[in-house]
């Protein structure tokens, strides 16, 4: 089996593309940015194999996966698999933040390793070649795949270094209570010059090759003792000679050697042509009889970068040989041409084709765009002064085999084949909506029933309460094919948005869903409102407020007058953010409040606007603490009558939230178990949105994660007496939804890009069960053909043995 190195997402402001280096036995990670998971199931990567993650540079981009990716592995431990014992490799600082992230994620089976290298380091990783039989296992050979790092930088006397030394931790996420100790003992992280760290990586070397004649004459015959010996095993002849593998074997050939630079920064330039490192790998005349050849050079690479002279300088050096595979970064002009995941893409055209108003897709093509990337790629392969050959340009699911059989790009997929597939599955999802399907026992016609609720009647009386609601991830815990994790968008008017919770890909849906509107609505968000610590409802809050700086500055030319959103959430929310903004020192402007100092603003601004403080003029300024945060947000706090928050049971400092606005209240139960509170002060809401991870046949394991069933959702609608109840935060294993419910009642269940206006929501409340419906059909036919692929798998094993 051929080794290979994968690329894993787009180079645009979805995601920040990931290198995947695949061995037979592991696989090995470079960098991991939001929404790497859901790329994952369509990019034929298995994430059980990756036991090494390395980091290039703490910075949001690089690293914003990890938390998400180290809850996957979590959640599949138990006492029968074991501990997993996953290692962590990357610059300065790495421990730090590795130490935050522990404060939101723990597992009593989950011990990372801790690896920090700020000066140039060699060290091994043992690696098997192929899986060897159980009664081969005494005789197998393991092999190593070697790692060289090194740090660029833009201040020398780091990379000549320094009073700072690598350091090698681990972090034991089981015992929560030694790990606040050595959290709150770790003071300030060391400040850390523009850096990135590079990796040398030499794979194990091609296995030299049996000269079978040789071994013939020195007495071996047998077949299998001719693969012991390639395997590197000495063997016996009949009378008893020992006959060792170098005997007959021919020698190994080295590994390929490649290497993977972050060049994020033209700073970085003279760093990397003055390494000594690298130096060792160029054919220089003094090199030439160096081994050291570097096969291929895989970059992270800002576009202005390419055409620098110094860069033309470091690229000449290396002989005809080496490969150069570009991922160009700085690409934020670029909208997305297509959904990054497949099964997304498609499921979002089939609800679009169940109403147009509620599940809308506008996205632009930008072929414009590609044609005009494609016409820079060619002058830039003309001006680097090497063969054109070797210069290739990386995107998602672009791979290259780097032996020991196969050396060299693997043929890109059929997009024109992806095309066909995807439009004969969008096809034929229209064709089923022509035919009868079975609600509440009726066989109906599905045409005949739409159309009788197309012209609702407009609920005007909401517009004075919000203008549209988006879902921007509606499953629980972890991003799936179909769900993200929990984020909506509230637009309350023209100019004034506010953000409920933002799980990891938050940014990424919204560009999808608004394309060349996502400026405006992100510069429009005055308000991000986080319900809890977990980690699904906070971890793309920073991309959300980095692209909102971008534009901020893309829009006006600098960041004078820029003002952040309010950010309010859980103290442990807040500590969390405070330190990772700290290490990674990405944005210009981040100061968070608690759910209790919000509240005590709330309370502010009604006194200081009530008719009787209006008028007195003896009020003690002295008491009024956050006079300023009113002042930046008077727009904000004006809009709303009141806003309440309610304590919810989940885990500690979970919060409700309830909207009042011209006396209609919105309600957000973020996640939780029923609360007679949240009743008390959201009753007779015009708008309920409320977790529902479990169905109804799940009561006990809701109780026990505190969470709620969708008929204890559907309950707490009843005692509110909520006009339209919004269920979501739904177990990723439902996946589409296959789940019913009572269809008298007003419920839609939320999709990621429902979009709920005043005029659509009584029509979503009529589809809600239709599209159950469509959904629970297709969910059974496809367990059945699960079903008999498992049945006709276990025969042909049966058959084999």
């Amino acid at each position: 089996m051929d080794f290979f190195l994968q690329i894993i997402g787009n180079s645009d402001d979805l995601s920040h593309p990931s290198f995947f280096l695949s061995l037979p036995s592991q696989s090995f990670l470079f960098n991991s940015s939001e929404g790497f998971q859901r790329l994952l199931p369509e990019s034929n990567v298995k994430f059980s194999k990756i036991q090494n993650i390395f980091f290039t540079r703490l910075e949001h981009d690089r690293m914003s996966g990890i938390p998400g990716q180290l809850l996957s592995v979590a959640l599949g431990l138990n006492d029968e698999t074991g501990p997993k014992y996953p290692n962590l490799h990357g610059p300065p600082n790495l421990y730090h933040h590795l130490m935050s992230l522990s404060q939101i994620t723990w597992n009593r089976l989950l011990v990372l390793g801790v690896n920090e290298y700020p000066n140039s380091t060699t060290f091994s990783i043992p690696t098997k070649l192929e899986k060897e039989k159980e009664k081969e296992k005494e005789n197998e050979k393991v092999e190593v795949i070697k790692f060289t790092t090194t740090l660029l930088s833009f201040d020398n006397e780091t990379n000549n270094n320094s009073q700072q030394t690598n350091l090698k931790k681990t972090i034991d996420l089981s015992n929560t209570t030694e790990l606040l100790k050595v959290y709150n003992e770790l003071g300030k992280a060391q400040k850390q010059p523009l850096s990135s760290l590079a990796y040398i990586i030499e794979l194990p070397p091609k296995k030299g090759s049996l000269n079978v004649q040789k071994a013939r004459q020195l007495g071996i015959k047998n077949g299998k003792k001719f693969g012991l010996l390639k395997k590197g095993v000495s063997v016996k002849t009949p009378d008893g000679k020992v006959v060792n593998p170098e005997d007959c074997v021919n020698p190994d050939t080295p590994g390929i050697q490649i290497a993977i630079i972050d060049l994020y920064d033209k700073r970085l330039l003279d760093s990397l042509l003055t390494n000594e490192i690298f130096s060792d790998y160029c054919s220089k005349e003094e090199k030439e009889n160096s081994n050291k050849k570097l096969g291929t050079i895989f970059y992270w690479i800002d576009n202005e970068i390419l055409l620098e002279e110094r860069f033309k300088e470091w690229i000449s050096r290396f002989d005809g040989q080496t490969s150069h595979v570009f991922v160009t970064l700085n690409n934020s002009s670029i909208l997305p041409s297509k959904f990054p995941n497949y099964s997304s893409f498609i499921f979002r055209n089939q609800l679009n084709l169940i109403d147009k108003d509620i599940f809308p897709l506008d996205i632009s093509n930008n072929l414009k765009w590609a044609q005009k990337q494609v016409e820079e790629q060619n002058q830039v392969k003309k001006q680097l002064k090497i063969n054109p050959k070797l210069i290739h340009f990386g995107y998602n699911k672009f791979k290259m085999n780097l032996g020991p059989k196969k050396i060299g790009i693997c043929v890109p997929e059929d997009q024109n084949k992806k095309e066909r597939e995807e439009k004969t599955l969008i096809q034929k999802f229209g064709n089923k909506l022509n035919e009868k399907i079975t609600i509440d026992e009726k066989e109906i016609d599905f045409q005949e029933f739409i159309s009788d609720f197309k012209n609702l009647l407009k609920n005007d009386q909401l517009k004075q309460l919000f203008h549209e609601i988006l879902f921007l991830g509606t499953g629980s815990a972890l991003p799936s094919k179909y769900r993200n994790v929990t984020g909506i968008l509230i637009k309350v008017d023209s100019t004034l948005n506010i953000l409920l919770d933002a799980g990891e890909g938050t940014f990424g849906q919204l560009l999808l869903n608004y394309d060349l509107q996502t400026m405006e609505v992100l510069l429009n968000i005055q308000l991000i409102w986080i319900s809890h610590v977990h980690a699904d409802h906070h971890l793309g809050l920073i991309k959300v407020l980095k692209m909102r700086e971008n534009y901020y500055k893309k829009k006006f030319g600098n960041l004078d007058g820029y003002q952040q959103p309010l950010i309010i959430g859980p103290p442990d929310f807040i500590i969390y953010w405070n330190h990772i903004i700290e290490i990674t020192d990405e944005l210009v402007s981040f100061k968070t409040f608690t759910h209790d100092q919000f509240s005590i603003m709330i309370q502010e601004y009604k006194n200081n606007n009530s008719n009787e403080n209006k008028n007195n003029s003896n009020i003690n300024n002295n008491n009024k603490i956050y006079t300023e945060e009113l002042s930046l947000n008077k727009g904000l706090f004006s809009c709303f009558d009141d806003i309440i928050q309610v304590e919810m049971i989940h885990c500690k400092d979970s919060k409700a939230i309830v909207l009042i606005r011209n006396g209609l209240k919105l309600v957000y139960s973020g996640d939780g178990r029923p609360n007679e509170e949240l009743i008390k002060h959201g009753i007779d809401a015009q708008i309920l949105i409320h977790e529902a991870t479990f169905d109804k046949d799940e009561q006990e394991l809701a109780t026990k994660k505190d969470h709620s069933t969708i008929t204890e959702a559907i309950e707490v609608a009843d005692q509110m007496n909520a006009k339209y109840t919004i269920l979501t935060h739904l177990s990723q294993r439902y996946s589409k939804n296959s789940f019913e419910f009572d269809t008298d009642k007003k419920i839609i269940i939320s999709y990621d890009f429902m979009t709920i206006t005043p005029s659509n929501v009584e029509k979503a409340t009529k589809l809600s069960p239709l599209i159950t419906q469509l959904f629970i059909t297709e969910v059974k036919n496809n367990q059945q053909k699960d079903g008999k692929k498992k049945k006709n798998k276990k025969q042909r094993t049966k058959k084999k043995k």
